[in-house]
């Protein structure tokens, strides 16, 4: 099981049935489906992206996860249309927050639900070791959500203070 379905039952969390299929998962696991990538312009929102190591952007992109689960946090890859961007998962000391680095960047993030959609709210970032400051830090309107016909539909958003839209990309994954 990856440490957001941890933290969700840490913390009380009922995941929706495609949701908890995502995440609930022990070894490896793949997903497939298709994505809309936005990007926000900005000089800095252009550099944030390269170093996080985020896809172009994209009207319709197929997009593949693999998961894969260890007793310390989970892998995510994910393939949008030929450009792989990798994240690491683990659990934070108190064990009610995931923490997932990408690259030279490793953001805290709360979970919570509401509407029956599991969001994530970034609430710490570090970059290179170093903590940033609030205003420095993105504000996230992730969600993730089972859709009408049972699919996992996934809405990912990120902006700064002061620079707006770094990236947003939303679709629709099932199992493989």
């Amino acid at each position: 099981m990856d440490p957001v379905a941890q933290v969700a039952r840490t913390t009380g969390l009922t995941l929706p049935p495609a949701v908890a299929a995502l995440h609930e998962t022990n070894g490896q696991a793949s997903f497939l489906g298709r994505c809309t990538v936005t990007r926000g312009g900005s000089l800095i929102a252009r550099l944030a992206l390269w170093l996080g190591g985020f896809p172009q952007a994209a009207p319709d992109l197929p997009v593949s996860v693999l998961t894969q689960t260890a007793p310390d946090g989970c892998t995510w890859r994910r393939d949008f249309g030929g450009h792989v961007t990798q994240s690491r998962l683990s659990i934070s000391d108190d064990g009610r927050a995931v923490l997932e680095r990408f690259g030279p960047i490793r953001l805290r993030m709360s979970l919570r639900m509401t509407n029956g959609r599991l969001h994530y709210d970034i609430t710490k970032m570090h970059v290179l070791g170093l903590p940033m400051p609030r205003w420095l830090t993105p504000r996230s309107e992730t969600s993730e959500y089972q859709t009408e016909d049972g699919k996992f539909g996934f809405d990912v958003s990120a902006s700064l203070p002061l620079v707006g839209l770094l990236i947003r990309y939303s679709g629709q994954l099932r199992p493989l």
